[in-house]
């Protein structure tokens, strides 16, 4: 890490994320190391209990080995678009913490961000909902008639292998849509996108809790790979290597906003 920063491994997440990467590449390696075995044994088990008791079930010490690291995408910000008393553009429906997207936080994920979302957006959404109405409606109307409709039609006979069809989603994401991302690889990946969305024939239901998740990790993947089109600069975990630079305004884009009802189920 002493190449890519100064402040090495505590650098911000997307410059460590985006070494270990670039190592990676360069070495034709699946991972990199980290080394913690210059902290103190008993200050690293206490502080780290959960990593190195899974680490010691795949037979790695971490107070005298190292730690076989690659990157996840963990490091991204993202979420529910939210107030920060949690409300959503959904009636009822509140997200705060590492789910919600408040705009408290930039475009890179600092360690432990989610303290303020618990701290200050649980509170904000606590307050709010000791004076809001959380009555639920005994009346159906029209359109919550009409969308009980859609869900009672019959369901098309296919039968779909969702395991492989996540494993490829999720590999199509990690090479066009993951560290490093370009309009040429972007634009193919938006294509297989809509070929992959087309030809999972569930328009409203789904047999079963499998089959709802990869619609939706569908509408995701389009939701992402768009506004990683539209946003044509490098800014936090979001890297382009045809935009290397950091726009001196950042710009919002509402099209990728509109471009989402193509790709939402009510």
């Amino acid at each position: 890490m002493s190449k890519y920063h100064d402040k090495r491994e505590l650098a911000p997440r997307d410059i460590v994320t985006r070494a270990i990467y670039n190592e990676m590449q360069n070495k034709h390696s699946s991972n990199m190391f980290l080394n913690a075995s210059i902290i103190d044994k008993q200050k690293l088990l206490m502080r780290f209990p959960t990593i190195s008791e899974h680490c010691l079930k795949s037979g790695i010490d971490i107070t005298s080995s190292p730690i076989p690291i690659a990157p996840a995408a963990h490091y991204f910000m993202g979420g529910i678009k939210a107030e920060v008393n949690g409300k959503t553009s959904i009636k009822n429906l509140y997200a705060i913490g590492e789910t919600a997207s408040t705009g408290l936080h930039g475009a890179n994920r600092l360690a432990s961000n989610s303290l303020l979302e618990c701290v200050a957006c649980a509170y904000e959404l606590a307050d709010y909902l000791s004076f809001a109405n959380l009555e639920t409606p005994n009346i159906i109307d029209d359109r919550i008639m009409n969308t009980i409709n859609l869900y009672s039609n019959p369901i098309s006979d296919c039968d779909y292998d969702i395991k492989t069809l996540k494993d490829n989603l999720k590999s199509l994401m990690w090479d066009s849509a993951g560290i490093i991302r370009c309009e040429d690889k972007l634009l193919k990946a938006l294509d297989k996108l809509n070929i992959m969305n087309r030809d999972f024939r569930r328009e409203r239901k789904c047999r079963n809790t499998d089959e709802y998740e990869y619609r939706n990790m569908l509408t995701i993947a389009q939701l992402i790979v768009t506004a990683a089109l539209e946003r044509k600069e490098s800014r936090g975990a979001h890297s382009r290597s045809d935009y290397t630079n950091i726009s001196e305004i950042a710009t919002h884009s509402t099209s990728s906003i509109k471009n989402a009802k193509e790709f939402s189920y009510a």
